[in-house]
């Protein structure tokens, strides 16, 4: 008899992909796959699965017998992180607001979260600190898109003060309405 190792082993040189198929064989097997593959994570029923059985299957080959079958993880399975779970990606964290996997910038929601509105169109949430960690109230200003991408492009409110970095937010504020009446004026000539 040959063992499963040497099975498997022949049935990768070959390309045989769909040995798993021959190897869960009994139909008791195939209805608790069935039963309980939704609620599980595939790891999960990996484990489960090969503990009952007695089998040494790997996550990827029960996920593809499960897949062939048409049987799908249901949506707390295929989401496994729960809402308001706050997470890194890049350098802002982000909180997942909704499934599926629906994540926001964390310092957009603690904004509208303070000041109980939504941001308005055209603006954006920039640190007066730079620290992109830091999401206190004073730290958050909402300032206009344009100037914004100023404040970033030339790095000028980028001090190791905080009350500098918001009069130099301020400042460009003020520049860019006096740009705006002037633009404005010119197309009322």
């Amino acid at each position: 008899m040959l063992s499963e190792e040497r099975v498997r082993s022949y049935a990768k040189r070959k390309g045989l992909n769909r040995i798993i198929k021959l190897m869960i064989a009994t139909d008791e097997q195939r209805q608790w796959i069935v039963d309980n593959q939704a609620g599980m994570s595939r790891r999960q029923l990996t484990t489960c699965f090969n503990n009952r059985f007695g089998t040494s299957f790997s996550i990827s080959q029960l996920t593809s017998y499960c897949r062939r079958r048409g049987l799908k993880a249901d949506e707390i399975t295929r989401n496994r992180k729960p809402i308001g779970t706050v997470s890194r990606q890049g350098k802002f964290l982000c909180i997942k607001t909704a499934n599926p996997d629906k994540w926001e910038v964390m310092h957009r929601v603690q904004w509208e979260s303070y000041h109980g509105k939504k941001i308005p169109e055209g603006f954006m949430i920039v640190f007066a600190d730079g620290d992109c960690d830091n999401l206190s109230r004073d730290n958050l200003v909402c300032v206009r898109d344009s100037i914004g991408i100023v404040i970033n492009h030339r790095n000028r409110a980028n001090t190791a003060n905080p009350e500098l970095n918001k009069v130099i937010m301020l400042s460009e504020s003020l520049n860019a309405m006096v740009n705006d009446r002037e633009r404005l004026n010119k197309e009322c000539v």
